[in-house]
């Protein structure tokens, strides 16, 4: 093999090698959903991974835990300190990991071998290889897409058990309010 030869060789097994590794945002996902819920509920959600912004998160629920509880403040202590909505949340690490699965290649097979001559003279031969799935390759698209529909799924459940969670309280006030009405006495008009 010449040198250009090794050269290039080289060069494709390096961008083979690090084509498959891939970087991923640590909450992917999560910025769509924090969206959502804001537009919809008014509301601040938060992802505890071991940050920094979670002793802030810390703070702000003890603060409203502190002054007189509302119905809103209510809601957004169950949104900031559930811990089944964080269990939720990790829904979206799943399903993100899985697209970036489907958008890599299995990983390819390299052979080599060195033989010597059965003459007496000092050749050898040199065979390198590289065996990769074609169908793997032709089904990535596909994987992908799918992959893809997963992930918008995963991000619309979690949306949905966060403005379920939300509805909650105010559902129940309304329920206490109803009853606190219908346990009035009837006023009666004497004439």
């Amino acid at each position: 093999m010449t040198h250009g030869g090794t050269m290039a060789c080289g060069v494709l097994t390096c961008s083979l090698v690090l084509s498959g590794c891939a970087s991923v945002p640590r909450k992917g996902g999560f910025s769509d959903v924090a969206q959502v819920i804001e537009e919809r509920a008014g509301q601040r959600v938060h992802w505890s991974q071991g940050t920094p912004e979670d002793a802030e998160v810390t703070r702000a629920v003890e603060a409203l835990l502190a002054d007189e509880l509302s119905v809103g403040a209510a809601v957004q202590i169950a949104l900031l300190n559930n811990r089944g909505l964080q269990a939720t949340y990790e829904d979206l690490g799943i399903a993100q990991a899985d697209l970036v699965q489907a958008g890599l290649l299995r990983n390819p097979a390299f052979f080599g071998s060195v033989r010597s001559s059965n003459r007496s003279s000092s050749e050898t031969n040199t065979e390198f290889g590289v065996v990769q799935d074609f169908l793997d390759i032709l089904i990535r698209p596909a994987r992908k897409k799918f992959a893809a529909a997963e992930f918008e799924e995963a991000k619309l459940r979690v949306a949905d058990a966060v403005l379920n969670l939300a509805a909650e309280p105010r559902r129940r006030s309304r329920g206490i309010g109803v009853r606190c009405i219908s346990a009035r006495p009837a006023a009666f008009v004497t004439g």
